[in-house]
């Protein structure tokens, strides 16, 4: 009896050392970009954040402002990515012309700028006619818009498309592999940077670079982005109402990405009740998790988060 429980013990011993050490090593190989040749280890620089907003204060007070035409944006508590609150624009109904409901935040002016965002379509989808647009994250050089991210109605499709000037005419592209539907969250990236010869606009879809343009002329306006919208920043000829909500942003001079968990949970309490003592046992000892339904996991990299 003795020696069955010794054994027993090690065993569990032994596990959490595993544990343990299987811990160790994910953080550790998750945080290296490279071992070089003469075998120096190279970390991951971590991103420089100019602004981030979880909404938690239940308004706009971390913001430099607000603007809406025939539309309105608010703080809302209905169904935030994160926390208590998320941001919420909605746009009216127009046969032809331009709205807009967005926050926004102002930079000291510079080249390179990354804006990510999670975003929520609850009405407005699908777009009725070709050219039919609505603007998620927009920058501004010198208080000019410059660029775009965008959802796109194109060849009886919506898409999610970047439009920004190059030079002085326009350049735009879409997102080929994944679109943009209604009912749930999207993790935004959108990435610019100002040259005359060498400009880029970038965007990447829950972590996976999905738009790519590069070697253009983002300097029309001048070289330096100084202010960043997120929500509805131009809704464009769309004949109905449109409603996003927007949650966890931030704005950074490197690569931001997704947010980070310890733990995911995949599954609805609707169909596996069972997986209410997961959010129990996690929330009770405050270990920070998240928790989507299988529908949202299309790709590896939607679980690599956690």
């Amino acid at each position: 009896m003795k020696s069955s429980i010794l054994q027993k013990g090690r065993v569990i011993i032994l596990l959490v050392l595993m544990l343990n050490y299987a811990a160790l090593s994910f953080a550790i190989q998750s945080s290296i970009v490279t071992i070089s040749s003469n075998g120096f280890i190279y970390y991951r620089p971590a991103p420089r954040i100019l602004f981030e907003d979880e909404f938690e204060s239940g308004d706009f007070a971390a913001w430099n402002g607000t603007c809406s035409v025939y539309g309105n944006v608010s703080v809302k508590s209905l169904n935030p990515y994160e926390g208590l609150y998320h941001g919420l624009s909605k746009t009216t109904a127009l046969a032809s012309g331009i709205s807009y409901a967005y926050s926004y935040v102002s930079l000291s002016p510079v080249s390179e700028v990354y804006a990510r965002a999670y975003v929520y379509i609850n009405e407005g989808l699908p777009l009725d006619d070709n050219n039919d647009r609505f603007g998620l994250i927009a920058f501004e050089v010198d208080g000019h818009l410059q660029a775009t991210f965008r959802v796109y109605h194109s060849a009886g499709v919506d898409r999610f498309n970047i439009i920004g000037f190059n030079g002085t005419g326009t350049i735009q592209k879409s997102a080929n592999n994944i679109f943009p539907v209604m009912g749930r969250w999207y993790c935004i990236e959108f990435y610019i940077k100002i040259h005359e010869t060498k400009g880029e606009y970038r965007g990447w879809i829950n972590g996976v670079e999905r738009i790519t343009i590069t070697n253009i002329n983002t300097s029309r306006y001048g070289f330096g982005v100084n202010r960043v919208r997120f929500g509805l920043t131009s809704t464009i000829n769309v004949q109905h109402e449109v409603e996003i909500y927007f949650d966890c942003v931030a704005v950074g001079t490197r690569y931001i990405g997704q947010l980070k968990y310890t733990f995911g949970i995949i599954g609805s309490t609707s169909t596996n009740p069972s997986l209410w003592n997961f959010y129990w046992l996690f929330g009770n000892q405050s270990i920070d998790y998240r928790s989507i339904v299988p529908s949202e996991v299309e790709r590896l990299e939607d679980i690599e988060r956690f």
